[in-house]
């Protein structure tokens, strides 16, 4: 006789078999414990054949799969049966990447590296035009961050973009 053996906690298929006569009773097949006569239903793919309470259900199979929280925490599914409400199958896009620390050179760095683009001399004839607090700035700082004040003013004054602003820095880090 035919028979299907199921797991004896989840009651999924777990294989298929032939059952032994009885020795004792002729023409009497025995049925193992956690299997049964009953075929299971058909396979359908996502889901599993389940039995319980004396037949076959299918039941969603969800094993295996990654959902995410609404924290965006990976969860991967580990039981049959619907998916808990909450997840989702769409990965949250990557978190956005941390800007990079500000580009800090000392003032030589940044006097050689403003040489070298030709725009020392209207970096200085600038700062000689500003208030006694840029001058100190310019004369004493320890080093030049590259979103300090008074780089972003001279690179307005000057008409440079954001751009010539990170080359500048970039190569005066090389300095």
């Amino acid at each position: 006789m035919q028979i299907w053996n199921y797991d004896p906690t989840t009651g999924e298929l777990v294989s298929t078999g032939l059952s032994d006569e009885s020795p004792m009773e002729p023409g009497v097949f025995l049925l193992p414990a956690f299997a049964t006569n009953i075929a299971p239903p058909s396979f359908v793919d996502g889901f599993c054949p389940v039995f319980r309470d004396g037949g076959w259900s299918l039941v969603e199979d969800h094993r295996g799969e990654k959902w995410w929280d609404v924290n965006g925490a990976e969860i991967v599914i580990s039981e049959l049966g619907k998916v808990p409400d909450g997840l989702s199958n769409v990965a949250p896009p990557p978190p956005e990447p941390a800007p990079p620390p500000p580009a800090i050179v000392t003032p030589r760095q940044l006097r050689l590296a403003l040489t070298k683009f030709g725009m020392r001399q209207a970096v200085e004839d600038y700062v000689n035009t500003q208030d006694i607090t840029v001058k100190d700035s310019w004369e004493y700082s320890s080093q030049f961050e590259r979103t300090h004040p008074l780089i972003l003013a001279a690179a307005a004054a000057l008409g440079k973009a954001e751009a010539d602003l990170d080359a500048l820095f970039d190569l005066a880090k090389t300095l």
